[in-house]
């Protein structure tokens, strides 16, 4: 039989997994492999930690939840709480965000003498949200198109040389509350068409 939990149980999503309209933010570090190389391991570990709990604070003020930490980045979803309004809190959570690592690169840049920047991608739709895994070691996970398509936006910063990208269909979602600075159309693995995504500055939505 199906159990329906409360919102502030900690026992996590339905094993049998539910479909929820969701908004995925990946963040990633730029040139994260001559960070790790050029900076003794003992700072590594110590600037990624003050990282991770900047990002953290504020994926959480804005009613995101990271689900999946990489060794260079986070997976953040936005809309498991069901608020309509997850579209928006992912913009404004990166963009507050970008704002925090701007002021942390300042902090940290006689440590690792390099620049600590961050890229951004997202898009919006609807996911499989679950638990998975063998017991002992289960995860929440979000799964399904709107995941990789997010992922693949993130990576294109790499090859654009921007920041933040967003897909079209979030950009639309948005009503016109955010700027859009450049449009490209990129190709995804599994994709047969182009996808058509946007770079955002940081105006944040209302």
């Amino acid at each position: 039989e199906e159990i329906i939990l409360k919102q502030d149980e900690k026992l996590g999503p339905r094993s049998l997994g539910v479909e929820k309209d969701a908004s995925i933010l990946f963040v990633d570090i730029a040139d994260y492999t001559a960070f790790t190389e050029n900076t003794p391991p003992y700072d590594v570990v110590h600037i990624l930690n003050r990282y991770f709990y900047i990002a953290g604070n504020i994926i959480k003020k804005y009613k995101g939840k990271i689900i999946d930490y990489y060794g260079d980045g986070f997976l953040a979803i936005f809309g498991i709480d069901d608020d309509p309004n997850h579209a928006q809190n992912l913009m404004n959570a990166g963009f507050e965000l970008c704002e925090a690592i701007d002021k942390f690169d300042v902090a940290v840049h006689d440590i690792i003498k390099n620049e600590f920047k961050i890229r951004l991608g997202a898009h919006t739709g609807k996911v499989i949200w679950g638990t998975i895994g063998i017991e002992g070691m289960q995860k929440e996970a979000a799964i399904g198109d709107t995941v990789n398509t997010a992922s693949r936006i993130e990576q294109a910063n790499k090859t654009l040389n921007t920041n933040f990208l967003i897909s079209a269909e979030l950009f639309q979602k948005l009503e016109g509350q955010c700027r859009c600075q450049e449009s490209f159309e990129i190709e995804a693995k599994g994709k047969r068409n182009k996808i058509r995504v946007h770079a955002v500055n940081r105006h944040l939505v209302k």
